[in-house]
């Protein structure tokens, strides 16, 4: 259980996951995803209306933007070329919308329950990853996004590696 705000958790398996654990003063959100030795920091910014930031360093980071609202959000990670979009989309307790386009993007199903616990998957049934987290003190839609990220840097490395280009 959180004892203080932010997100704490996993998105996919116990061997085939990333773990995401970051604070939120009300503004900033600071933290890690993935481990100690290959994980990287996470360090947005939220003023309300817009979600910014980074997760990575300088030369292997990817930039956020994100305009949300209540009921929705709706921006970019990663750069203008290599990026994805996200749209998400909050009705209840469920979080629904999409990481990336319509022919190579994923699903995105959450659901939210009153005990702080997100609970859903990422993608189809057999590519797709698991989430499982807690949230505490911030918008719902900020820890959806934030998990999307996390997903996207997993699949991402995942990718890599696969083809021979990653750790």
């Amino acid at each position: 259980m959180l004892t203080s705000a932010g997100i704490h958790g996993r998105i996919g398996g116990r061997f085939g996951g990333y773990d995401i654990h970051a604070e939120f003063d009300g503004v900033n959100l600071a933290g890690r995803m993935g481990g100690r030795v290959f994980g990287k920091d996470v360090r947005f910014q939220f003023d309300g209306s817009h979600l910014s930031g980074r997760w990575g360093g300088g030369v292997d980071g990817k930039d956020v933007a994100f305009d949300m609202d209540a009921a929705t959000l709706f921006g970019r990670m990663g750069g203008k070329f290599a990026g994805q979009d996200l749209s998400l989309t909050v009705d209840g307790t469920t979080i629904a919308g999409r990481l990336g386009g319509k022919s190579f993007g994923k699903d995105v199903h959450l659901f939210c329950g009153e005990d702080g616990q997100m609970q859903g998957r990422i993608g189809g049934g057999f590519a797709g990853k698991d989430v499982h987290v807690e949230v505490a003190g911030m918008p719902w839609l900020m820890a959806a996004a934030v998990v999307c990220c996390v997903y996207w840097e997993h699949e991402s490395k995942q990718r890599a590696a696969a083809s021979g280009g990653g750790s």
